[in-house]
């Protein structure tokens, strides 16, 4: 059969151009970057070594962070160390310590490895349920879930004692 050279030039043309986009597309694939995945809708993101490391630069520059509290120490001049933090947003944490007389609880926020006051809530060791959803609704994050941290607890009628700031179930803070 005697095809026309013209028809074998168009046909010709059209196979260049269906080779060139295939290795265009091939091209494409084997050099991009594959975008991640998402995490699955049923895997809760790990809040703990947040707050662990939070927790732990707390600790760290206690003095300083309490030395600029609007309500200063008492007879010591310095407050203990926390005993009781719970984390109310992701930075954001209700902190209790004492000056070995008299319970505190603040408000305090994490940021730029430095800790500031919110707010002084007062001279408590609990406080009512109202009033601890007030905090969490002006400073925390609703859908945040709340992280407790004690070094003691009352649990069915007894007295427990960690060594160190513990994540437990309970809110420590309401009363």
């Amino acid at each position: 059969m005697n095809i026309p050279s013209n028809k074998k030039g168009s046909a010709n043309i059209i196979l260049v151009i269906i080779i060139v986009l295939l290795l265009g597309t091939v091209g494409y694939l084997a050099t991009r970057t594959p975008s991640p995945l998402p995490a699955p809708a049923n895997e809760a993101p790990n809040y703990g070594a947040n707050e662990n490391k939070i927790i732990s630069e707390l600790q760290s520059l206690w003095v300083a962070t309490q030395a600029k509290f609007a309500v200063k120490a008492g007879e010591s001049g310095t407050y203990n160390q926390p005993d009781k933090i719970q984390f109310i947003a992701s930075t954001t944490l209700l902190v209790h310590y004492d000056d070995g007389l008299v319970d505190h609880i603040s408000v305090l926020r994490y940021q730029n490895g430095t800790f500031t006051e919110l707010k002084n809530i007062g001279v408590m060791s609990t406080i009512p349920q109202d009033a601890w959803q007030a905090l969490v609704t002006v400073y925390g994050d609703s859908k945040y879930p709340t992280g407790s941290y004690t070094t003691n607890i009352l649990r069915n009628g007894k007295g427990i004692e960690y060594p160190e700031l513990t994540k437990v179930p309970e809110n420590i803070f309401v009363r």
